[in-house]
């Protein structure tokens, strides 16, 4: 038969095959066994490229008794396979047929396939519309026809792509049920799917949380504001939780569930949350359950957290759910017949029901309503529970009323209101004012109704009117009585075109800390009290506003002509004294800034934007007593929440944009390679942004820990390669202090360690020291975990800062690497020599191996020589590396 026929056979056999199969079956997965079957390989696979310069594994198939592999080949460099694009691109194959013989040629291809076993392969490649997309191949066939193998896959090639799309188009459809448009964590359905996973886990703990008043929200400022506040909470929750499945269960509502994990771990991320959650705008009440009870029975953790979260936001409400009681049909006094009183005649009607509908217990709108000749009311159950009155029948409304109305102007302002409304025969009543509820707390509320006179308009006959609370429409925040920022916007917005402007910003630090110490009602007191003081102080200068969680706004007002620099000054001072007064001791109670711009040269909300901008830089740099607004400072700000928002995107795309590079160590005497370490970059708009950029963005935002795991499998995986060729050669990664208080990274370690069957003996962990005595407890059962594991310790730059000797008995390190600020006091004097020659000595003397860091000429090699360092890093040997670059490094070094 020749090799056409026999091409055609294989092909219509696969035929037959994939024709005889369910519908529900997946093609692929027929194909790919079809394939191993007929050539007797080990392995079958597909790789698809991206456009990220990245590979994945996505399709396998394996033979009995064949570890498979797909899980690790996951965002790979094309880089470790640049020369087989070159052969697809020129329309061939890639056959090799004896691994062991392309050692030198290829290091880089040898080094990655080897710890896979795999002797033989061919693959070809995957095109759609002439664009290389991936490749299908196979590992070590029984066949030596390797040929007539290519020949078949080439052929088969296109069948592969239509399965692939019609794949990925059932995938897509399923991404899209299985996440939530809006807010992008997983969706209620992919919840109901996943239910039985939890089943088989050894903890889960869960976090319910509810975000309240959308529904206001959405009533009050439109759909819009209502799903800005979804977002805005759902991101708070993402930053707490970055390691843990979100669930949106509904319009409000979301679910965190944190399974295997220590309850170490939830519980601290759940206080974070809910410290970080009171700061937060808009209010969000928190239940949380957690369980390692067998079997899990997780609807009852959600029962528990939800019950929880529900007795949280009574306490937000601070009211007592009223009990719902039923009334009998009633008809009112009219005047005159309409469609209304004509409905109450013929039709049942309840006006209890009519007005608990509208007024729930939970809701931000009191009803009333009264006979005016009886001045008999009638009040809401929320009305009467929240202002504490004895009963929902009120005799004398106005004046009970009026003694709830805490600020004097207001108070007259209310009392001329209701005379000059009776006094004009007017219709309308409407005041803002603020009062004081039963727990004595002060709300700002929107006071509206309507008078029914009769027909001559001679008697007032009834009276019917609605309470609006003011914070839920987003004017009035209810701690500080401060206008909120749709009011600052709304103020600079009228503003005279040709008007300058100066907005003075201000930031109350330490809260987390101060409620945490002290209580939430501590710091709402003291809250409370600066607002006030600030009020009554500045209220003919400045107007206040509240922007988001402790930072404020004060516009100063166009009759002003007092130096805004004085008035900082004086805000500070009042700050400081009241932090004093509350027995808070903080070093720096307030950051301010100011902004001072003519009206045309931004809009309201760039102000507002830059304001914040502004307090953050002033935030971060303490020294200065107030950061001015410029241009350049607003430009740094922005960019570096770009890259917030960016790094957050990229880990949760898989950590895209990361990759590694190694940078090779050497020995002193030999100048022969001895280790690697593995250093972490990430590219944003195209650049490599320096790892003390953003490395303390992953640590502020808690993002290193799964950035911290990701790299760890990365070292793991380079270095089960690496072993392909020498297996005696170290590799280096460095961990961050956070990560050695994270419970759940040394299991994950052992994790990977057993995935890629690595013995850790050739690892070597590197802490900077400046971190070593924060948490010594932590850090030295760390320590001995990981020694314990066979993991070496080393400690990162030596001597830089407030180094001591006796760090090197207090902790089990193995090797000490030197800063690089000791080779300029080696070259000042000979003394400086002698003192450094004797830290070598004395690491020596505890058994500790010395690498010198920062080696970039000669001279600096030759006094660390002098100084019998053991190893050698710096630019004089290498830079470092490419992952593809050092395995060529590694294979050349091996063949010497």
């Amino acid at each position: 038969m020749s090799l056409t026929e026999e091409l055609n056979s294989l092909r219509l056999e696969l035929a037959d095959c994939l024709l005889g199969a369910d519908v529900s079956d997946n093609l692929l997965d027929l194909t790919l066994e079809f394939i191993g079957s007929k050539f007797s390989c080990s392995r079958v696979y597909i790789f698809e490229i991206h456009r990220n310069g990245t590979f994945d594994n996505t399709y396998e198939w394996c033979a009995e008794g064949i570890a498979p592999q797909i899980e690790f080949l996951k965002g790979e460099s094309v880089e470790l396979i640049r020369g087989w694009i070159d052969v697809f691109e020129q329309g061939r194959p890639v056959v090799i047929e004896d691994l062991e013989a392309i050692v030198e040629e290829m290091p880089t291809v040898y080094l990655t396939l080897k710890p896979q076993d795999i002797q033989s392969l061919v693959a070809v490649a995957l095109k759609s519309r002439g664009e290389i997309f991936g490749f299908i191949g196979l590992d070590n066939p029984h066949s030596s026809k390797f040929c007539d193998i290519a020949n078949f896959l080439e052929a088969i090639a296109p069948n592969i792509l239509l399965a692939i799309n019609g794949v990925n188009r059932i995938s897509a459809l399923k991404k899209v049920s299985s996440y939530d448009e809006l807010t992008g964590v997983y969706s209620s359905q992919f919840l109901s799917s996943n239910l039985k996973d939890f089943k088989t886990a050894e903890t889960v703990g869960v976090v319910y949380c509810d975000i309240i008043d959308v529904k206001s929200i959405n009533a009050l400022q439109g759909r819009a504001a209502g799903d800005e506040a979804i977002k805005s909470c759902c991101k708070l929750i993402k930053e707490f939780f970055p390691k843990d499945d979100i669930y949106r269960l509904n319009g409000d509502k979301f679910v965190v569930i944190v399974y295997n994990r220590g309850v170490e771990y939830f519980r601290q991320c759940l206080a974070e949350f809910k410290l970080a959650a009171q700061d937060h705008p808009q209010h969000i009440a928190v239940g949380s359950s957690w369980t390692s009870a067998k079997p899990i029975d997780i609807f009852e953790q959600f029962y528990e957290a939800e019950a929880q979260m529900f007795v949280e936001k009574e306490d937000y409400y601070a009211v007592t759910t009223a009990v719902r009681r039923s009334g009998d049909s009633e008809k009112f006094a009219v005047v005159s017949r309409g469609d209304f009183e004509e409905y109450i005649e013929n039709n049942f009607f309840n006006p209890k029901l009519l007005v608990n509908s509208m007024a729930s217990a939970e809701g931000s709108i009191y009803v009333y309503f009264g006979d005016l000749q009886t001045n008999m009311y009638y009040i809401s159950d929320n009305m009467r529970d929240t202002f504490g009155f004895d009963s929902n029948l009120v005799y004398n409304m106005a004046e009970k009323w009026e003694s709830r109305i805490i600020n004097p102007s207001e108070r007259q302002a209310y009392k001329d209101d209701i005379s000059d409304l009776f006094a004009k025969k007017r219709r309308i009543h409407d005041l803002r004012y603020r009062v004081k509820d039963v727990h004595d707390n002060y709300t700002w509320i929107h006071c509206r109704g309507e008078v029914l006179w009769s027909p001559d308009k001679t008697v007032p006959l009834f009276f019917s009117g609605c309470i609006v609370r003011q914070e839920y429409e987003f004017t009035v925040d209810p701690v500080t009585n401060f206008l909120r920022e749709t009011a600052a916007i709304r103020r600079l917005s009228a503003l005279n075109e040709s008007s300058k402007c100066t907005i003075i910003g201000f930031s109350l630090n330490n809260f987390s800390e101060i409620n945490e110490l002290h209580g939430k009602a501590k710091g709402d007191e003291l809250l409370r009290d600066i607002s006030q003081r600030l009020i009554n102080d500045f209220e003919d200068k400045v107007s206040f506003y509240r922007l988001d969680g402790l930072r404020f706004a004060a516009i100063m007002n166009e009759d002003c002509s007092e130096d805004p620099e004085q008035i900082i000054t004086e805000i500070r001072y009042l700050v400081n004294l009241r932090y004093r007064h509350h027995g808070v001791a903080v070093q720096t109670p307030c950051s301010m800034t100011v902004l001072s711009v003519q009206h045309d040269e931004m809009t309201p909300q760039e102000m507002i934007s830059n304001i914040i901008v502004l307090l953050n830089i002033a935030k971060s740099s303490r020294d200065n007593s107030y950061v001015a607004h410029s241009n350049k400072s607003i430009k740094e700000q922005h960019t570096m929440a770009e890259m917030i928002f960016e790094l957050t995107k990229n880990v949760q795309n898989n950590f895209e944009n990361f990759r590694i590079v190694v940078q090779p160590t050497f020995s002193a005497k030999t100048h022969g390679i001895v280790s690697g370490e593995v250093l972490l970059r990430w590219t944003f708009k195209g650049k490599n942004i320096p790892p003390n950029v953003f490395v303390p963005l992953l640590e502020k935002h808690r993002l290193i820990y799964a950035v911290g795991e990701w790299l760890f499998e990365q070292v793991v995986k380079t270095t089960v390669r690496i072993h392909s060729i020498n297996p005696e050669l170290d590799m280096a990664f460095n961990v961050s202090y956070l990560q050695v208080l994270d419970a759940n990274f040394f299991t994950h370690m052992q994790k990977v360690l057993s995935n890629y069957k690595l013995d850790a003996q050739r690892l070597v962990l590197e802490l900077t020291e400046t971190n070593f005595d924060e948490s010594p407890q932590k850090l030295s059962e760390f320590f001995n975990s990981c020694i314990d594991l066979g993991i070496k310790v080393a400690l990162d730059d030596f001597g830089n800062g407030y180094s001591s000797l006796g760090m090197l008995l207090k902790y089990p390190t193995n090797i000490v690497k030197l800063d690089k600020s000791l080779l300029s006091e080696m070259s000042t004097s000979e003394d400086k020599q002698k003192f450094i020659n004797s830290i070598v000595y004395a690491c020596h003397a505890f058994g500790k191996i010395v690498c010198a860091e920062g080696i970039e000429t000669q001279t600096e090699l030759q006094l660390m020589t002098d100084a019998d360092c053991d190893y050698i890093q710096g630019y004089y040997f290498s830079k470092p590396l490419e992952i593809s670059e050092y395995f060529n490094l590694i294979a050349e070094s091996f063949r010497k």
